[in-house]
């Protein structure tokens, strides 16, 4: 165990778990914006990048990049502290997809139906699936 993380795990819980949350919100957002710069870079090499680009990066970046960012990021710093369950993915996830639900409304205008904010989930759903496979208890017998 390196010092950072005996450093870490020193921290009460009321500092330790926020601090892993605003860490994966940072890591999320860096991913996102390495993403919108990717595909502009991408995009722009194709064709112009005109409004509708624009609205594809932002409506594909956030639920496509970084909710399994911050779904596998909140996971591992958590786990990092102390030994996580599955609910700590499913938090994550959920968090996520009230933002995600609250959002799209205002941004579109009109009610997304069901379906659209699934498929938006759809890589965090995987994300949390493996998150809570790689967090399961190893001395479950089969």
């Amino acid at each position: 165990m390196s010092r950072l993380t005996a450093k870490y795990r020193s921290w009460p819980a009321y500092v330790a778990l926020p601090l892993a949350a605003i860490s994966s919100l940072i890591l999320s957002g860096i991913a996102y914006l390495g993403f919108a710069y990717f595909s502009e870079t991408v995009l722009a090499k194709i064709h112009s990048i005109g409004l509708g680009d624009a609205i594809a990066i932002v409506l594909l970046g956030v639920p496509g990049v970084a909710i399994p960012v911050f779904v596998v990021s909140i996971t591992i710093l958590v786990n990092l502290y102390h030994r996580a369950t599955w609910r700590t993915p499913t938090l994550g996830l959920g968090f996520c997809a009230l933002i995600l639900i609250f959002s799209a409304r205002p941004l579109s205008g009109f009610k997304v139906p069901f379906m659209g904010i699934l498929m938006m989930l759809a890589t965090g759903i995987i994300a949390w699936i493996a998150c809570c496979w790689f967090v399961r208890p190893r001395d479950v017998q089969n």
